[in-house]
C-alpha cells in the first residue's frame, strides 16, 4: 500500500500524512491538493499563488527583520566592548591618577596632621610634632596639620628638592643650595638665610642642621645641650636630629653624635657598616648595609626593639616609636603604639617612610600615600 505524501505547494514541506494546514507557512488549504486538473489550476492561480507570494513577502521581511537583529546584536556588543575598554581605560587612568599621588590617611589627628587624603604627585614626606608636609614632584610643598606658629606657610615655596620638620618649624633645601625656613622662631632656628651650598637638611626640636657640599655641617637654634655644635664636623654624607641631639653618618661607614646624651642617645661610637641614620626624640637608630638595624639610648615603650630586624632599606623614629622599610616594600614598626602609629603591618609597595610624635607617614611606589 502505498503511503500518501502531501506536498505543501507554497513552502514545499512534506507531509507523510493527510494534512489540511501547512504547519509551516500555515497555508490552509492542503485538502484541495486532489481537486481536478481544471480545477487545480485555477486553484494554484487563484489561491495558492497569492498565498505564496505573501509568504515569501513574509519570509523576505523576516530575513531582513533577522538580518538587522543580527545587525544590531553585533553592534550592542561591539558598543558593550568599547564600554568595557572605556571602562577599563577609565580605571586604568583612575589607577595611573592614584600612581600620582593620591593620598589616604588613618590615625591619631588630633590637629589635621593626617588630613593627607588630597594630595597629589608627592615624591617625598617629612613629619613632626603634629604636621606632614609633602614635597610635589614639581619643586613645590604641601602641609596639613597644627599651624599656630605658621609652620605649615609653604604654598608659595618653589624650586625645593628636600624638606625637613622640626617642632613647630618647616624646612626646605632648594636646589640651589639655598634653604627657606618657617614657623616659630624664638630660638633662632629659622635663621638659615645666609646658607649656601647645602646638600641636606634636618631639624631637631627648636633647632635646624645643614649638610654641606663639602661634607662639612651648619647648625642654629637651641643650643643648651650642644646640639648644634657641629662645626668641627667633616666627611659628613648624611644628618639627623633628636629632639636635643644630632647625629652625623660618615663617609667611612661610622657615626658621630653630639647634644644632650642623658640615656646614651649619642653613644655610637662603636657604629661601623652605617648607611642610614635617624633620630627618635632621646634615641638613634642606624641601618648598616647588611640590612640589619642598631639602636640606642632611651627604650621606655620598646622603640630600641630592633636587634631582630633584618632585610631593612630605610628606617624613620617618632617620638618613641621606630619604622623599618623591608626590601619587599613592607613595613616593619616597634615602640608605642597608642595612636595606632604602629599599625602599619598591612602596607605594601611602600618605597619611602617617615615619622611625627605619634603618626607614621607612607609613600607608595608612584607617589601615593598612606598614613596612620
Amino acid at each position: 500500500m502505498k503511503k500518501l505524501v502531501i506536498k505543501c505547494p507554497v513552502c514545499e514541506t512534506v507531509y507523510e500524512n493527510k494534512v489540511t494546514i501547512c504547519t509551516i507557512c500555515r497555508f490552509t488549504e492542503l485538502n484541495k491538493m486532489f481537486l481536478s486538473q481544471e480545477d487545480y489550476q485555477e486553484w494554484m492561480e487563484n489561491t495558492v499563488k497569492p498565498f505564496r507570494e505573501m509568504y515569501q513577502r513574509e519570509c523576505s521581511e523576516k530575513e531582513k527583520l533577522k538580518e538587522e537583529l543580527k545587525q544590531k546584536e553585533e553592534q550592542y556588543q561591539q558598543a558593550e566592548q568599547m564600554m568595557k575598554k572605556e571602562m577599563l581605560l577609565q580605571k586604568e587612568n583612575y589607577d595611573i591618577k592614584e600612581k600620582r599621588g593620591i593620598v589616604v590617611a588613618i590615625g591619631n589627628n588630633d590637629y589635621g596632621q593626617c588630613n593627607i587624603e588630597n594630595w597629589t604627585e608627592i615624591i617625598a614626606i617629612a613629619c613632626s610634632g603634629c604636621h606632614t608636609i609633602g614635597l610635589r614632584k614639581g619643586g613645590t610643598v604641601v602641609a596639613t596639620g597644627y599651624n599656630r606658629d605658621g609652620q605649615c606657610n609653604v604654598k608659595y615655596w618653589t624650586g625645593i628638592i628636600s624638606i625637613a620638620c622640626g617642632y613647630r618649624h618647616t624646612a626646605g633645601l632648594r636646589k640651589d643650595g639655598t634653604v627657606v625656613v618657617t614657623g616659630h622662631n624664638r630660638y633662632g632656628q629659622c635663621n638659615v638665610k645666609d646658607w649656601t651650598g647645602i646638600t641636606a637638611i634636618a631639624c631637631g626640636n627648636v633647632y635646624t642642621a645643614g649638610l654641606r657640599k663639602d661634607g662639612t655641617v651648619v647648625a642654629t637654634g637651641y643650643n643648651d645641650y650642644g646640639q648644634c655644635n657641629v662645626k668641627n664636623w667633616t666627611g659628613i654624607t648624611a644628618i639627623a636630629c633628636g629632639y636635643w641631639h644630632i647625629v652625623g653618618l660618615k663617609e667611612d661607614g661610622t657615626v658621630v653624635a653630639t647634644g644632650h646624651n642623658d640615656y646614651g642617645q649619642c653613644n655610637v661610637e662603636g657604629w661601623t657598616g652605617i648607611t642610614a641614620i635617624a633620630c627618635g626624640n632621646v634615641y638613634t637608630v642606624g641601618l648598616r648595609k647588611d640590612g640589619i638595624v642598631v639602636a640606642t639610648g632611651h627604650n621606655g615603650g620598646g622603640e630600641c626593639n630592633v636587634e631582630n630586624w633584618t632585610g631593612i632599606t630605610a628606617i624613620a623614629c617618632g617620638c618613641w616609636h621606630t619604622i623599618g622599610l623591608m626590601k619587599d616594600r613592607t613595613i616593619v614598626a616597634t615602640g608605642d603604639n597608642e595612636y595606632n602609629q604602629c599599625n602599619v603591618k598591612d602596607w605594601t609597595e611602600i618605597t619611602a617612610i617617615a615619622c611625627g610624635y605619634r603618626h607614621t607617614v607612607g609613600l607608595r611606589k608612584e607617589g601615593i600615600m598612606t598614613a596612620c
